[in-house]
């Protein structure tokens, strides 16, 4: 009896260890598709700066555009 529950309890370990090692590769999945959607944002967002940037120096400012580094 004692061994039937010795290898019950083993069985349980290496499930929730199976469990748990698939748990961190979907949090590290996870991570990667996060971090690559926040930094193409990041990216979309600092080229609408600077487009929204020259805008305001061009049109509102009268600055020259020949000048102004696009």
């Amino acid at each position: 009896m004692g061994e039937n529950n010795t290898f019950a309890l083993k069985k349980a370990v290496l499930s929730a260890g199976v469990i748990n090692k698939m748990t961190l590769e979907l949090e590290a999945i996870m991570d990667f598709f996060h971090k690559s959607f926040f930094d193409q944002h990041k990216s979309f967002e600092s080229q609408n700066l600077k487009t929204n940037s020259r805008k305001y120096w061009v049109d509102e400012c009268g600055m020259n555009a020949a000048h102004f580094p696009s």
